[in-house]
């Protein structure tokens, strides 16, 4: 099964580690609650937060490959989560 590698971006701090999900929906609702649950806990706003898909890892083979910093892709704005629905 290929993963693929997701990280967190906190615009004060840097990257997180990164994490495996299946594609990006599965890691765009996880990515979503982490953010209401900080905001919850009062710890920061989602706009500091940006979700990035970082590579992949292969759970046969245990390989993990890596995307250079030009090839990293946005997948979800934090900032978008703080806009008021209309």
């Amino acid at each position: 099964m290929i993963l693929k590698l997701y990280s967190v971006r906190d615009k004060l701090t840097g990257f997180t580690g990164p994490i495996g999900f299946k594609d990006d929906k599965v890691a765009t609702r996880w990515f979503e609650q982490m953010c209401r649950q900080k905001k919850d806990q009062e710890y920061a706003e989602a706009k500091y937060f940006d979700l990035y898909c970082v590579g992949i890892f292969d759970t046969e083979t245990g390989i993990t490959t890596g995307k250079t910093q030009s090839e990293i892709e946005l997948v979800r704005e934090g900032e978008q989560l703080d806009e008021p629905k209309a």
